[in-house]
């Protein structure tokens, strides 16, 4: 039997169907493109779909002139370490991409008045002024994509979820995850914790070996219960960030991280991977809920905290060290799992519209009146870093595009609020075009696809998790990342993190668990193989991925932006730059 179904081939296979991933598909597929959209979770899903929140806003330049004034805040903001170029291209696409929305008939919302579009509560997290302010309604934005799918023809697998990328050297990047692969980070710092498979090389120290072209990708359907293999010229990465980490995080369960460290196996690298945004969310009266920060100015808080660093605070969601209001964060990290409890005093009048809007989402929506005690802690939200891309999404390795939070380098160490989904469109439409017009000019055939799924599968099938062996360790490394890798940061719980990454990799190899051999990889779908196989390659690639973040934050003895060590409070001017992980190749 073969341990895989191998469909046929498609120009553009996307991955994600948030909204880079269906944006890229749309494109793709409107350039000429035979197209695939395969989604772990439902279609329109990730973090761009997730209900736990009360609106999702896209701001951009007010007009042409003010693109400028935009970019040069995303930098000053990013500190140093966005790409001017990944900035540039950002800000000219959103004006474009927001006037595509609304040709295929998208109801974009408006602030209700001048007036109101004039409040300061409409100017977005961590910038000076208002911009263009646009409000992307769900069921206007799910209706028209997914008639647009439909006119198409583009062919859609929701619950497939990613383990693996086709390459011509199939299977090499899966053996090299049997092991501890070894990171390397540029730039790097002199001392490293030991035990953790990090690489003291600096910068352009060895050649590195190209990257084998990727052709497609292994996918677990999950109601099928079978490992299917979906050839392409041309893949996108469109899977989001890095929540699925965490254990409390603001994000849906289909983002799970796992594609990061699928691309690092394959020749990618990560940039800006440390600067990840943490967010106030509700734990009660109900849980994952995201808080709205302007409402902070009206609460008061237990233990409690000044009315005017509330103030403060009031003005971006994610934590930023870069501010004296971090103290907020600081205090609702201190309260851990329980929570900080917060009640709100509203005046009779001047109470912002973004403000009413979260109430009423509360009461009518999520049944939480206004006057009753709410309980905040962190949670991990949205990355700041991911992939590194070009301006068209091409991440390095050949015939693999990436776009929206799965990519880095157009944000920096802080991001403006309704960015993200400008992010996703402007870079999913580019990464489509780009990936469509990569596929048509593609010629010869390539290696046999069915050969090569085989390969692969056989490969990932040395290492096969039970359902309680992948929950045990999942919660492990949640627990971890959300116990180091959140607030505070420091050196040594970095390397405790790290130190509990490798022993599970090492667990998760199969090298310190008992039964069949490790070659023993007949009848792949076999008696619920298949699942076992996916669960397997899931973990490896989320210990990568983690291993990666711990990495960049190790190597950060600074605090900059979302950001922060408590053993290193304030920014230092020599790492005002890019961190760079990849796995090194000898």
């Amino acid at each position: 039997m073969a341990p895989v179904a191998t469909l046929e081939t498609y120009d553009v296979l996307v991955i994600g169907s948030g909204i880079a991933g269906v944006t890229a598909a749309l494109e793709a597929a409107r350039a000429g493109a035979r197209v695939c959209l395969a989604c772990q979770g439902p279609l329109f899903s990730g973090s761009s779909f997730y209900p736990g929140t009360w609106g999702l806003g896209l701001v951009g330049p007010r007009d042409a002139d003010d693109e400028a004034d935009l970019a040069g805040t995303i930098e000053a903001v990013g500190q140093g370490v966005a790409d001017p170029a990944l900035v540039a291209t950002l800000v000219a696409g959103i004006r474009p991409a927001i006037a595509w929305l609304e040709e295929l008939g998208v109801t974009l919302k408006r602030p209700s008045s001048a007036q109101s579009a004039a409040e300061a509560a409409f100017i977005p997290c961590f910038d000076h002024t208002t911009r263009l302010w646009r409000g992307i309604t769900r069921e206007s934005m799910t209706d028209v994509c997914r008639r647009e799918i439909a006119r198409r023809g583009i062919d859609v697998h929701d619950g497939w979820e990613l383990i693996d990328l086709l390459t011509e050297d199939a299977g090499g990047a899966s053996e090299a995850a049997d092991a501890l692969p070894r990171l390397r980070v540029e730039p790097a710092c002199a001392v490293r914790p030991r035990g953790t498979g990090l690489q003291s090389d600096g910068p352009g120290a060895g050649a590195r070996r190209a990257a084998p072209r990727v052709r497609g990708g292994i996918f677990h359907d999950r109601e099928a219960h079978r490992l299917v293999a979906l050839p392409s010229r041309a893949t996108v990465i469109a899977t989001g960030g890095t929540s699925g980490l965490f254990a409390r995080r603001l994000t849906a369960a289909d983002v799970t991280g796992s594609a990061g460290g699928i691309a690092l196996l394959h020749g990618c690298a990560l940039t800006n991977i440390e600067f990840m945004q943490m967010m106030p969310g509700l734990i009660a009266p109900k849980r994952g809920l995201v808080f709205n920060e302007k409402s902070f100015r009206f609460a008061r808080t237990d233990p409690a905290l000044p009315a005017e660093t509330l103030a403060e605070r009031s003005a971006y969601g994610p934590f930023t060290a870069r501010l004296a209001s971090r103290a907020v964060d600081l205090a609702i990290a201190c309260e851990g799992a329980r929570g900080m409890r917060v009640r709100y005093r509203f005046p009779r009048e001047g109470v912002p519209e973004f403000v009413r809007t979260f109430c009423a989402w509360l009461a009518d929506e999520q049944g939480i009146p206004p006057t009753e005690e709410l309980r905040i802690a962190l949670y991990a939200h949205a990355s700041n870093g991911g992939i590194r891309i070009d301006t068209d999404g091409r991440t390095g390795t050949p015939g693999l595009f990436a776009a929206g939070e799965a990519t880095g380098g157009m944000h920096g160490a802080d991001r403006i609020g309704g960015l993200s989904s400008a992010n996703g469109l402007v870079f999913g439409r580019r990464a489509g075009r780009a990936a469509a017009a990569e596929a048509q000019a593609l010629t010869g055939v390539g290696r046999d696809s069915a050969d090569m799924a085989s390969e692969t599968v056989h490969r990932l099938a040395r290492v096969r998790l039970s359902a309680s062996e992948s929950a045990a360790m999942t919660t492990e490394l949640r627990e971890a990342m959300q116990t180091h890798a959140m607030l505070p940061r420091t050196a040594e719980g970095l390397s405790e993190g790290l130190a509990t990454m490798a022993r599970l990799a090492e667990r998760a190899s199969g090298r310190a668990q008992s039964g069949a051999p490790a070659d023993a990889v007949d009848n792949c779908l076999a008696g619920g193989a298949a699942d076992d196989i996916c669960r397997g390659a899931r973990l490896r690639a989320q210990l990568l991925l983690a291993r990666a973040m711990l990495t960049a934050m190790y190597e950060r003895p600074e605090s900059r932006g979302a950001h922060y060590r408590a053993d290193a409070p304030a920014p230092g001017p020599r790492y005002a730059r890019a961190c760079i992980v990849r796995l090194h190749t000898p």
